[in-house]
C-alpha cells in the first residue's frame, strides 16, 4: 500500500514535518526500507511511499519478535502452548 509523507507522519504520531522528515522518513529511504513511487522527482506533489522487499522482512522480523513477547507474557511460550490455547495467528504484510 503507497502513503503519503502526510499519511505516514500522522500515523507515527509526529507533528513536527522537518523532524519526520529528517530523522525518520530520510534514513528509511537511506536503508532501502521504504521508496518513493516518484523516485527522478523527490518533491513531486504526487509523491507516495512503499515498503521495499527488505522492508516487508523488516517489518515481518519485528512483528515476529512481537509476537513472541506478547505470547511470552501470556504464558504462551512456544507451539504446544498456542496449540493448546487453541490460537491461530496470521500476520499479512
Amino acid at each position: 500500500r503507497e502513503l503519503s509523507r502526510e499519511e505516514l507522519q500522522a500515523a507515527a504520531g509526529i507533528r513536527d514535518r522537518e523532524h519526520f522528515r529528517r530523522q525518520h522518513l530520510e534514513p528509511l529511504l537511506s536503508a532501502g526500507l521504504l521508496e518513493r513511487t516518484v523516485p527522478d522527482k523527490p518533491r513531486s506533489s504526487h509523491q507516495m511511499y512503499r515498503l521495499t522487499a527488505a522492508g516487508r522482512a523488516f517489518l515481518a522480523k519485528a512483528l515476529e519478535g512481537v509476537v513472541m513477547i506478547t505470547a511470552a507474557a501470556f504464558g504462551l511460550e512456544g507451539s504446544s502452548g498456542f496449540a493448546s490455547a487453541g490460537t491461530d495467528l496470521q500476520v499479512s504484510i
